[in-house]
């Protein structure tokens, strides 16, 4: 991935992104941002991670990652494992087909803490 990711002015007037706290807010930006972030917008990190690098407490990390809705994002802690939603929409210019691109990597993966998000695309789980 590059090392430029557009952060969109808009965010500041998004509904949603205005009614999280500071640190919601600040965890979804570093979220969106890191080097670690995929175009698809899932990839593996831990709290500990983030909480090094936006500099809250590790517990409020946990704490605010399971507060965000199923809407935006996607948390799995057992494997480490964030899926933002809509990341791919910001990246259009960067991915050709998103919906493609998101079916096939979700279908493709080995990791079984994507099962809900197969499920949640209506993909075949078999």
């Amino acid at each position: 991935m590059s090392s430029y990711t557009p952060l969109y002015r808009s965010i500041w007037n998004d509904v949603k992104f205005t009614q999280y706290t500071p640190e919601q807010q600040l965890i979804f930006i570093h979220l969106i941002s890191n080097s670690s972030c995929q175009l698809s917008g899932i990839y593996q990190i831990a709290p500990k991670q983030i909480a090094s690098y936006t500099n809250i407490k590790i517990n409020k990390v946990v704490d605010s990652l399971k507060e965000f809705d199923s809407e935006t994002l996607l948390y799995d802690s057992a494997a480490g494992v964030i899926f933002i939603k809509n990341h791919f929409k910001h990246n259009l210019n960067k991915v050709g087909n998103p919906k493609t691109m998101i079916h096939s990597l979700i279908k493709n993966s080995k990791l079984s803490c994507l099962l809900p998000m197969k499920r949640l695309l209506n993909l075949n789980v078999n």
